[in-house]
């Protein structure tokens, strides 16, 4: 199992730091380290006091928080991009997708850009329209 071993291969500062990132609960904190000290799903749920599924489920759980802080690390923040997408772009305005799309259409708009037949919304021009604009 790639997770366990990949707990079992971290540090103790490096697995307090893991816990603390992740926002483990204490049952969940309680799995990571007997899962880092090689412990069995069988010992871990009799220690636990609980079910082998309930035990898998919280594992998969940690499994999911951790793949999402990975996740979150290799991603670029939505301000920093130059380029987004029509999805982003409804959502960091605060602007439906269909009124962006619809905005889009418009051959003259400002804040466009044509990547085959991609549209992607150019984030400073996107903002100053929004911020000339009384009414969309």
């Amino acid at each position: 199992m790639k997770f366990r071993n990949y707990l079992s291969s971290l540090t103790k500062p490096e697995l307090e730091e893991l816990r603390d990132r992740l926002a483990l609960n204490d049952s969940e904190k309680a799995i990571i380290s007997m899962l880092h000290n090689e412990k069995s799903i069988i010992e871990i749920s009799n220690e636990l006091c609980v079910s082998v599924p309930t035990t898998n489920r919280k594992i998969k759980q940690i499994k999911y928080k951790l793949e999402r802080d990975d996740y979150m690390k290799n991603t670029i923040p939505v301000w920093e991009k130059i380029n987004l997408t029509i999805e982003e772009a409804a959502e960091y305005s605060n602007i439906g997708i269909n009124k962006i799309n619809e905005l889009a259409k418009n051959p003259m708009c400002p804040f466009v850009l044509y990547v085959g037949r991609k549209k992607l919304i150019k984030r400073k021009e996107f903002e100053k329209f929004i911020a000339t604009s009384l009414e969309l």
